[in-house]
């Protein structure tokens, strides 16, 4: 049985709409054991322009390793920097507004006593 241009087209792309789906059905119900492992996967893609680009400057019989420590070092620092403002920023705007309705409120009472 031949199978016509627009029903091969319809097919695969079912396929792939089934395999997302499926994909996705997975992550869900497993992902807490599965979402390191993806996270993992994705870095590794990320990251292996980086690495490579970092072994072929340095020199050595351990450039490869040197590369990956130092690519995920600066990774690691990008990230808690990125971690620190974004708490750091909230937490210091809830405390300039509390420190403003403190001053706030002192003024109102000082001049309500007085």
């Amino acid at each position: 049985m031949q199978f016509t241009h627009a029903q091969k087209r319809f097919g695969v792309l079912g396929f792939i709409v089934l395999l997302a789906l499926t994909t996705l059905l997975v992550l869900w119900q497993r992902g807490p054991t599965v979402t390191p492992c993806v996270v993992a996967a994705a870095a590794a893609c990320g990251l292996n322009p980086l690495v490579n680009t970092a072994a072929a400057l340095a020199s050595g019989l351990c450039r490869g390793c040197l590369a990956v420590v130092t690519v995920q070092w600066r990774l690691m620092l990008v990230l808690l920097s990125w971690a620190k403002a974004l708490v750091a920023l909230p937490v210091s705007a809830v405390l300039l507004v509390a420190v403003r309705r403190s001053k706030a409120g002192c003024v109102h009472r000082c001049l309500h006593n007085a």
